[in-house]
């Protein structure tokens, strides 16, 4: 591959955002991704306060990958979120719904069955931030990995004990109780700075004289009320939660608890509410599809839902920081960038690789980079020539890209591909894997010498 060739990139990439209202795009970016990005940022300071206080534990626990995908999702979101603030992304999104809004308002019919739709749209974004607080407050809540556990115990617990004073069937009532037994236990540290993070969103979004933000705190600062609860609540774990369970002791009394009891008739009704609303926005969008193919027929795409594409683009640097980014990196870049910043940097390379093994030429192209319109879930794609022949995998975009969940720009943005010539040489010079090396060549199966000998041949 050189620069200017053509490349296509076959994969199934997720959802995106490219046909979504402005009333639906403003939304995301005054309320839901600002939730989000603070959500992610409170998780990962937990995680990272917990890796240096118990540095042994973390790593048996690979804290460290889980603040890589907390990171992921934390540099998608502010992708997002500086796109939705351009001023040049969003003109261009209200220009083309403008147009499609005159065509629907000079043509009776489509008139007539659209002539409200995106009216109703854009109420619909106006119900939803009625609820703003409590999208912030309960965002995550009952996420396993980065929240409390003892909130869901809590929870467990407050449905269980009202179905028992109610009389609830019997299995119903031991079903509950299974489900409670079965949550297990985050290391008491990371457990305390779970249950800080919820309470300082609980503060962030409520506000410090809401009901549930006064239960939570009773009183005291984020980081002693966390602790207070945790020590005077038999859900602080799953043996405790297990033995109040078992010797009847577990009453509406426990201060986890009483919070859930203050919870559950807010995030009730927020829930509910927001099923309503997705419901019907949800078969307004696909009225917004009906209409625009009848506009444009095929010359617009339908938003991605990972079903399968192919994406063209071509091979191409662009303008990057006040210098040019080239269309390759090679093996001589990921050494300079090893040998400037050291081992533990964010640029370490495994021990077998820190010393270039003999035979490897450093000159060989390592990632390169095309104008394809790739985005989310399209890691792992296969890159190929128009004459089919693969010349690299897909797996990421750069920080420009990140605006391709709302528009293609195939100005600022590019995918990222290995090459197909740095998995080669990798397999050849560094993992000694000849033989595989050989059949991704020729397209030939090659027997080890151990399995010829077996097979008599």
């Amino acid at each position: 591959m050189e620069p200017g060739d053509v490349v296509f990139v076959i994969g199934n990439p997720g959802s995106t955002n490219r046909l979504r209202t402005i009333a639906q795009l403003e939304y995301q970016r005054d309320l839901e991704v600002p939730v989000r990005i603070a959500y992610y940022v409170s998780r990962l300071a937990a995680l990272e306060s917990y890796s240096q206080a118990e540095p042994e534990r973390a790593e048996a626990m690979n804290i460290r990958n889980l603040m890589f995908g907390l990171s992921n999702s934390l540099k998608a979101r502010r992708g997002q979120l500086d796109a939705l603030r351009d001023p040049l992304i969003m003109a261009m999104k209200w220009d083309a719904e403008r147009q499609l809004r005159e065509v629907i308002r000079e043509d009776a019919e489509l008139r007539g069955r659209y002539g409200t739709l995106f009216d109703r749209v854009a109420e619909i974004q106006q119900e939803r931030v009625k609820y703003r607080a409590s999208y912030g407050a309960f965002y995550g809540l009952a996420n396993p990995t980065y929240g409390s556990r003892t909130l869901r115990r809590a929870a467990l617990a407050q449905a269980y004990l009202e179905a028992v004073a109610g009389s609830a069937p019997a299995d119903s009532v031991t079903a509950m109780k299974e489900q409670l037994r079965e949550i297990g236990d985050h290391p008491g540290e990371l457990e305390l700075r779970y249950l800080t993070a919820r309470f300082t969103d609980f503060q962030r979004y409520l506000g410090v004289d809401h009901e549930i933000t006064r239960a939570a705190l009773r009183g005291g600062t984020l980081a002693e009320a966390a602790a207070a609860l945790l020590e005077s609540s038999a859900l602080r774990d799953s043996t405790r939660a297990a033995q109040a369970l078992t010797d009847g002791s577990l009453t509406p009394d426990d201060p986890a608890v009483g919070l859930a009891a203050a919870i559950a008739p807010v995030y009730r009704e927020f829930a509910e509410a927001n099923r309503r609303l997705s419901r019907e926005e949800g078969q307004l969008e696909s009225d917004l599809g009906r209409v625009r193919f009848d506009v444009y027929g095929r010359a617009i795409p339908p938003d991605g839902t990972f079903s399968p594409r192919i994406a063209d683009g071509v091979v191409k640097g662009y303008e990057y920081n006040g210098t040019y980014a080239p269309p390759y990196t090679t093996f001589y870049g990921l050494y300079d960038l090893y040998s400037s910043h050291g081992p533990g940097s964010e640029w370490d390379v495994a021990e077998r690789w820190r010393t270039p093994p003999r035979g490897l030429d450093l000159s060989t192209p390592l990632n390169f980079i095309s104008t394809a319109d790739t985005y989310g879930g399209n890691s792992g794609s296969p890159a190929v020539t128009p004459e089919l022949e693969l010349v690299g995998l897909n797996f990421d975009r750069n920080i420009e890209g990140l605006s391709r969940d709302f528009i293609y720009l195939p100005e600022r943005g590019r995918n990222v591909m290995v090459d197909v010539r740095a998995i080669l040489a990798a397999l050849d010079q560094v993992y000694d894997a000849d033989r595989i090396a050989m059949e991704l060549e020729t397209g030939r199966l090659y027997e080890t010498e151990e399995a010829a000998d077996a097979s008599g041949h």
